[in-house]
């Protein structure tokens, strides 16, 4: 549906939206994209479409204001959430190659 309206350009070979860092469509500026769809060097995690949303609202809200979009999105700390029973459990993410 994305190539049918917007043309091939707009994704990677791998079909992932092509996105910059403020996360417009390079060859469609006036549209955004988050989450899984977009081709971002990140692990497809549903609590990084936070900052996914806050860059694309600042930048609409830049746009509307008359401004270019500034904001650009930088990705989090990668993370797995393991359970450990009812109430318990562990975070393993890797920041920089850290580990906590």
């Amino acid at each position: 549906m994305i190539v049918e309206s917007l043309g091939q350009d707009v994704v990677t070979e791998r079909k992932y939206v092509k996105v910059l860092p403020t996360l417009q469509l390079p060859s469609h500026q006036s549209i955004f994209a988050l989450g899984d769809i977009m081709d971002w060097k990140e692990q497809k995690q549903f609590f990084k479409t936070s900052g996914h949303s806050s860059t694309i609202t600042a930048n609409i809200l830049s746009i509307l204001g008359g401004s270019k979009p500034a904001k650009q999105y930088k990705t989090g700390p990668e993370m797995i959430l393991v359970t450990n029973g009812r109430v318990s459990f562990d975070v393993f993410f890797n920041w920089r190659g850290t580990r906590d």
